[in-house]
């Protein structure tokens, strides 16, 4: 993953500045760029990155989930699901994991930083799933 400001002609290697590889879904929101990696300093896992876009050469990458599982991951994606009043900003992250047929639906609080939700559920590596969140109204 390379990131490219323009203006200032700086090119920043992303996979390289943070050690991490086999980058599954990526996603920019409020100036900051989130990062689903399936690997940190090539050990396999579920790495959550958040890098802000002002200041990508940032050395210690922030990450919002960084466990390592020895599993691959696939069928993965980043959405953002945020309040009207702009009370909470919500981030989905929902991957397919291999050898344990689990897909996995996580809801992270982006103020706090925490998990608030998540959903696992048996499904075979071999077929392809997708998830849709509904939004609730009071």
């Amino acid at each position: 993953m390379l990131f490219i400001n323009i203006r200032d002609d700086v090119e920043i290697d992303i996979d390289e500045l943070f050690h991490i590889g086999d980058i599954r879904s990526v996603i920019n929101l409020n100036q900051k760029f989130y990062v689903l990696a399936n690997k940190c300093d090539n050990l396999l896992g579920y790495h959550l990155i958040e890098i802000d876009e002002n200041y990508p050469d940032t050395k210690e990458p922030k990450f919002l989930i960084n466990w390592k599982s020895k599993l691959d991951i696939g069928n993965a994606s980043l959405y953002l699901v945020w309040s009207d009043k702009k009370e909470k900003d919500y981030l989905i992250v929902s991957y397919k994991s291999i050898h344990i047929n689990t897909y996995t639906v996580l809801m992270v609080n982006l103020e706090t930083r925490k998990i608030e939700y998540r959903l696992e559920s048996y499904h075979l590596w071999e077929n392809n799933i997708q998830s849709i969140m509904l939004r609730n109204h009071d």
